[in-house]
């Protein structure tokens, strides 16, 4: 079992390197729109951020989940993104 340092340890780690990708934009699309985009894919409802569609083809604007503050709303803007969510996001993809 890995000691609670070397967990620490990697968390740190992970939060640097996540902090150097962030300005970096290596990929194109920066790590916070991968954040964001990968958190409205998780999104079970149709109307995750103001700027998504709903059955009819329109804006959800305030009707998204995001705007009426839903408890399982997602992140929908980069400058929503932490350190901890970039973290999570490169140990996972």
């Amino acid at each position: 079992m890995e000691s609670a340092r070397g967990v620490a340890g990697r968390s740190a780690l992970a939060a640097a390197f996540a902090l150097f990708l962030s300005g970096c934009n290596l990929f194109g699309d920066s790590i916070e729109q991968k954040v964001v985009d990968a958190a409205v894919a998780n999104y079970s409802g149709t109307c995750a951020c103001p700027y998504s569609t709903n059955g009819s083809g329109g804006l959800c604007g305030s009707a998204s989940a995001w705007s009426t503050k839903a408890p399982n709303a997602p992140i929908c803007y980069p400058s929503e993104v932490t350190l901890a969510m970039i973290a999570s996001y490169l140990a996972t993809h």
